[in-house]
């Protein structure tokens, strides 16, 4: 007795046992897997998007910081208007909706649970990835600690400013 597995990828489709030499010609049913396949496509096109939107976020982040070494005031601010254009996370929530949704409802009109959990699976994965990414909150926190480097640094320059005693 012998198991076989088939396969789609890395995804389990189907298993049965088999005995060798006992039938001539076998024939296995398996689910129809082209929603995943579907899916995933489309999912790995998001997260090719989203490795760029994280990597030009990276860089811009850098810049800012670098550029804030420098006391480049004027260009910190460009970095971080930049930063308020590029893709935010709720755009990639919207982009894995517009996947999703559909894909789910075709996937129950079959009954295809696991193609449900597939698609469900897929989704996340990219989701999770965009909300460790593209946390707004790491902008914010940047945001303020540039503004109080700013601060200090404008108040020790006023501070070495010679002062005129007038008495």
């Amino acid at each position: 007795l012998q198991w076989v597995f088939i396969r789609s990828g890395k995804e389990l489709l189907t298993k049965f046992p088999m005995v060798a030499g006992a039938e001539a010609k076998m024939t296995a049913n398996c689910p129809d897997d082209t929603l995943r396949l579907d899916v995933e496509g489309q999912i790995a096109l998001l997260e090719g998007e989203l490795v760029d939107v994280i990597a030009k976020r990276a860089v811009t982040i850098a810049m800012i910081k670098a550029r804030a070494k420098k006391s480049e005031w004027a260009k910190v601010d460009e970095g971080f208007e930049s930063l308020k254009k590029q893709p935010k996370l709720d755009d990639f929530k919207k982009s894995v909706d517009l996947i999703q949704v559909p894909a789910m409802k075709a996937a129950q009109a079959k009954k295809n649970v696991m193609a449900e959990d597939r698609i469900r699976k897929l989704s996340g994965k990219v989701l999770e990835i965009a909300q460790f990414h593209l946390d707004e909150e790491k902008v914010t926190e940047l945001k303020q600690e540039m503004d109080e480097t700013k601060k200090a640094e404008l108040k020790k320059e006023d501070d070495d400013q010679p002062k005129l005693l007038i008495k």
